[in-house]
């Protein structure tokens, strides 16, 4: 007995949305199935490809229809061009998950695409969405990898005929900041209001946080993005394409296109090949976060209030809190990373002093935090003196100024060390999706064959903070003078 798929978005929506089959290839099969999301689905991964290949599924899959800024660019139709709508199943908890398809063929919103997607992107978005939900970063997830049995042609980072495969994907919805922007352009404030209710009510967001149900909905995405932004420069994640259309309402992480992980710590960091001004840079986040929240609040002004002048005034009170909330949730996380826990007002300064001494002596960034606890607090105290001048050179002085200011922080700490030390563990992984090890394991399975070192890759970032002989080439950072890495987003 299948799992049962129903349609409410579709059903409720279909001005929102366009018709679509999807197209599996000559010879699908699945290739890849992460099990615990399968569990969490309640979908036997057995029964996974028979289960969206059926007739019923098929006759009402649809693709999504939203607008968007991409670069800072309003696009006013764009929608899923190569994604589609399966529908919603209800999982273990009892909560809604929306299934999606990435790359089953060309939708009416392709613009010109042909709506495939290459195995090397797919497996990359498989093993970064487990990444992520094993950092405990609020994530859409990859529930399989379907082979298409098809030769595609794509042209970066090389030309040339790549193997075919589709992405099927989950998340507690796929509805976006350009969802509520199409609507407003469309100037159909009855559909808006209904729209937003439908937010509410699918992700229990808090439907009287304000006077208004567009402001409630404005609040609870901004709590939900504040968190989620803070919690990837916890961990030195680049989304790479911060474009509306990848924000979800839901605070989710979408679309692991020209994402990466930083290696070195540089707010300045890029790694998207069209990216080419570094506007979704790792320290321009933040930021960022915010001006997509004042175009979520630009597109429901006319049904936050009837006067225009009142409604950007009711908006901006709100945004207003933006900044608050995410240096709160910087501050709380980060203060994690280095133990401590008892909220005081010149931590955010101490923090900000570490992290411009990595930015000066180019630290790698994970692997500092990982050894800081250990190092200071653990079992490998007397590394403290190899550990401070493999990190910072001769320039010793300014890292022990920062090292005794952040002893007699902790100092003040009621927490004893070895609760501090089991806390700043959880706080910081000894691994992340390195981008040369990344590669290297598509690589070997695409063009050698070779799924060993994706499997184990994708085994030790599904544990990130597990200490084991056969992952520890995985925790290592790039070579010294590596060429930079370039991420694409493989459409």
């Amino acid at each position: 007995m299948f799992v049962k798929i129903s349609h409410l978005y579709a059903e409720n929506f279909p001005q929102l949305t366009a018709p679509f089959r999807p197209i599996w290839g000559p010879k699908a099969s699945i290739l890849l199935v992460d099990d615990k999301l399968a569990a969490q689905l309640n979908l036997s991964p057995d029964e996974i490809l028979a289960a969206l290949q059926s007739d019923d599924v098929a006759e009402k899959t649809v693709a999504m229809l939203y607008a968007g800024h991409q670069f800072g660019q309003f696009n006013p139709r764009m929608g899923d061009g190569r994604a589609a709508l399966l529908g919603e199943v209800s999982g273990q908890n009892g909560m809604m998950f929306d299934l999606h398809l990435k790359g089953s063929g060309a939708t009416p919103y392709a613009r010109g695409g042909d709506g495939k997607a290459g195995l090397g992107p797919v497996l990359r978005e498989f093993l970064m969405a487990r990444a992520m939900a094993a950092l405990d970063v609020p994530t859409t997830g990859s529930l399989a990898v379907i082979e298409t049995g098809e030769q595609i042609w794509r042209d970066v980072p090389q030309p040339g005929p790549v193997p075919g495969a589709i992405l099927v994907r989950s998340a507690a919805s796929h509805l976006r900041v350009g969802h509520v922007q199409y609507i407003a352009t469309m100037g159909d404030d009855a559909l808006l209001s209904r729209f937003i209710e439908y937010v509410l009510n699918r992700h229990n967001m808090r439907a009287d946080a304000h006077e208004n149900m567009a402001l409630s909905l404005l609040q609870n995405v901004m709590e939900r993005q504040a968190a989620l932004i803070a919690k990837w420069m916890s961990i030195g994640f680049v989304h790479g394409v911060m474009n509306t259309d990848n924000m979800t309402l839901s605070g989710e992480t979408i679309d692991y296109g020209p994402c990466a992980f930083l290696d070195e710590y540089n707010p300045a960091s890029v790694f998207s090949s069209i990216d080419r001004r570094g506007r979704y840079a790792y320290g321009q986040q933040p930021a960022i976060g915010g001006w997509n929240l004042a175009r979520l609040a630009e597109a429901m002004l006319s049904i936050i209030d009837d006067n225009v002048e009142t409604a950007i005034e009711k908006a901006q009170s709100v945004l207003s809190g933006y900044t608050a909330l995410y240096d709160a949730a910087w501050r709380d996380l980060f203060a994690q990373k280095i133990g401590l826990f008892e909220v005081h007002k010149d931590d955010g300064d101490l923090i900000k002093e570490l992290l411009t001494l990595l930015a000066k002596h180019r630290v790698d960034f994970t692997q500092f935090f990982a050894e800081l606890g250990p190092i200071f607090l653990g079992e490998k105290k007397r590394d403290a003196d190899n550990f401070a001048a493999g990190h910072f050179g001769m320039d010793l002085a300014v890292w022990y100024e920062w090292k005794n200011a952040w002893q007699s922080r902790r100092d003040l700490e009621s927490m004893d060390e070895i609760r501090i030390l089991d806390v700043m563990r959880r706080a910081n992984p000894l691994r992340i999706a390195r981008n040369h090890h990344v590669e290297a394991a598509i690589n070997a399975y695409i063009y050698k064959g070779d799924d060993g070192p994706f499997k184990a890759l994708y085994a030790a970032l599904s544990n990130p903070f597990e200490q084991r002989e056969e992952w520890d080439i995985f925790d290592a950072p790039p070579q010294m003078n590596s060429p930079p890495f370039q991420s694409f987003c493989g459409t």
